[in-house]
């Protein structure tokens, strides 16, 4: 059964808030690429304690997925306990008690323990309640709370489940009720890469991180190289899943590759040997290989003229002379010079210091930025221009 987003619905059951629901605020957004930054802001903003420190959305259970949820078992059976009294006789004290509970606490502390307790109250009358706060409510946890339960059940709500994941803070919940309640493997994933498009930051991570759980067609591992390691939070956190998910030492076997792939795997690769929270270079089994078999399509293009793929070059070059050595598991020692070598003659090529010299002189601080910190990598002093820019346009430099 899909149910659709714009049928109103009945009032069921004694309403105990007096807000817009957080469903109707994002319905006018169901068929946009990705969600105005006006909508970011949910209803329920202003009702947060901001004498707290505030996450950005998504945020703190972006963290809690990563590093682990606490139990807290009375708590959902105090929460059994009051839906199972909801489901047999509905009344505004039980509902308010529930709605009290549930946004006082971090949905992900204990939705596993009631989840597996649902078999125990009648799941029509469950379904129905629930379904009723996902619509209804003006509250965050509330409808994290309602996705992960109606999440539970085989029903299938994909426009709903993928209306809510288009925000942050709703997108982990999102991308497990789809997974549980989509009938197919390539359903699962057709539906989180739609969603991973329309998402960015914590979103994003957390949606890759379940789709490359099934098996991926070409389409959506091409994506994830081209595209879907990209978030605004890190792209460390995402370089080692895409670069394996995506097949990217196969990709690299080609006898060719385009552009805008060049580019985006140098930004894979910078990730990887950069580290950070998430796995990385040494954790990439083929890393020396693939770094290699870059170098090999970047010295068949003569006329490739991009200062970010340069000083990737520059990155895995100082990587592999400096901190790989006999200790370092995958990185042999001939294939070690065979990348060396590569990226000396990529990096050595004329057109690059006269690059970096017109871009010294651009009106735009990021490709300023950029040739200056490459210019001083060749051994020049950046100063004068650095100073020479400052008194021009008055940047950051």
């Amino acid at each position: 059964m899909t149910t659709n987003l714009n049928t109103t619905t009945e009032q069921p059951f004694p309403i105990v808030w007096d807000r817009i629901s957080i469903y109707q605020f994002l319905l006018p957004y169901q068929n946009a690429d990705k969600l105005p930054e006006i909508a970011e802001t949910l209803p329920d903003d202003e009702s947060l304690d901001n004498n707290e420190f505030k996450w950005a959305d998504g945020a703190m259970d972006g963290v809690i997925n990563h590093h682990g949820a606490s139990t807290e078992q009375n708590c959902a059976e105090n929460m059994l306990m009051l839906l199972q009294q909801i489901t047999i006789q509905p009344n505004q004290s039980d509902i308010e008690q529930l709605y009290n509970l549930v946004t006082t606490e971090r949905t992900l502390s204990f939705i596993d323990d009631l989840a597996a307790a649902i078999p125990n109250i009648d799941v029509d009358k469950l379904y129905e309640f629930v379904y009723w706060l996902a619509i209804n409510s003006p509250d965050r946890e509330i409808i994290k709370f309602s996705i992960a339960i109606l999440g539970s059940f085989t029903t299938e709500q994909t426009k709903l489940f993928t209306l809510f994941g288009m925000h942050n803070e709703f997108s982990l919940y999102s991308a497990i009720a789809l997974e549980n309640t989509l009938s197919s493997e390539s359903d699962i994933e057709n539906t989180l890469i739609k969603l991973a498009q329309k998402v960015d930051s914590w979103r994003r991570i957390q949606i890759i991180e379940w789709l490359t759980n099934y098996p991926l067609s070409p389409a959506s591992k091409d994506w994830l190289l081209r595209a879907g390691y990209q978030n605004s939070i890190m792209h460390e956190y995402l370089a080692y899943t895409c670069a394996v998910a995506g097949e990217l030492d196969k990709v690299l076997e080609q006898e060719s590759i385009d552009n805008e792939l060049i580019s985006s795997i140098g930004e894979i690769l910078a990730a990887l040997i950069n580290g950070g929270p998430a796995e990385d270079i040494y954790c990439y089994d083929v890393g020396a290989q693939v770094c290699a078999s870059y170098l090999t399509h970047l010295l068949k293009q003569p006329n490739l003229v991009d200062l970010n793929i340069l000083r990737t070059v520059k990155l895995i070059h100082n990587f592999v002379a400096k901190e790989v050595d006999e200790n370092t598991p995958n990185w042999q020692e001939q294939i070690k010079n065979e990348i060396i070598e590569k990226a000396n003659q990529f990096i050595q090529q004329d057109k690059w210091l006269e690059l970096i010299e017109e871009n010294l002189t651009a009106n735009n601080e990021k490709q300023f930025s950029l040739a200056a910190e490459l210019y001083s990598q060749y051994g020049f002093d950046a100063w004068p221009a650095r100073f020479e820019y400052q008194k021009k346009y008055n940047g950051d430099q």
